[in-house]
């Protein structure tokens, strides 16, 4: 199933990030490879978030996956999610499960001990995500898939034009609750996977 489009939003980026997205999107054409610069966020991720939702207020898809920027996503993951969805109508977000990938020989210490800190972290995760298939207790931004009529409750509730929360540290769990207070069930998946370079 192809994408409609994909929107790489820059946030205050110091690396090759807008460099990189013009290469792809003269490969893939404008339509489909869409970029969008943040103006005036003082919010974080939250902010470069609700941006990126008003953005697409003009040409809303049925549904929104977002990423990290590091975030190295299984091919066949938003199939997974669509299919999930259309067997649960009532669900509004699903998370995917993680792994990290394989260490290069040529790491440091360091880099392999937090490595290693990420593969518990991980492990523990997609642990309780077995246990608490039904109900996620937060729907993480590494790799998550949103019904847009399900963001959209949240807009509608909101008087600050917002989904994400701009106050909240953990926007992500904030976003969680106020789903779940809206009659959405949260999800988590096992047959959506992405993967983390670490570090």
């Amino acid at each position: 199933m192809p994408l409609e489009y994909i929107l790489v939003i820059l946030d205050n980026c110091t690396d090759n990030t807008r460099r990189m997205s013009n290469i792809i999107r003269r490969k893939y054409g404008a339509d489909k490879i869409r970029i969008l610069k943040t103006h005036g966020n003082t919010h974080k991720k939250a902010g470069a978030l609700n941006q990126g939702y008003k953005y697409l207020q003009t040409d809303m898809p049925d549904y929104i996956f977002g990423m990290d920027a590091d975030t190295i996503l299984d091919k066949g993951i938003i199939e997974a999610g669509i299919k999930q969805f259309k067997r649960e109508p009532k669900t509004g977000g699903i998370c995917s499960a993680y792994r990290t990938l394989p260490l290069k020989n040529d790491v440091s210490r360091w880099q392999r001990y937090v490595w290693r800190l990420q593969n518990i972290e991980f492990a523990l995760a997609n642990a309780w995500r077995v246990e608490n298939y039904k109900s996620a207790r937060v729907l993480p931004g590494v790799s998550v898939m949103f019904r847009t009529k399900a963001l959209q409750s949240i807009y509608k509730k909101h008087t600050d034009g917002t989904v994400w929360a701009t106050d909240s540290l953990v926007e992500d769990y904030r976003l969680t609750l106020e789903l779940k207070d809206l009659g959405w069930k949260v999800k988590s998946s096992l047959e959506m996977i992405s993967g983390r370079m670490c570090p």
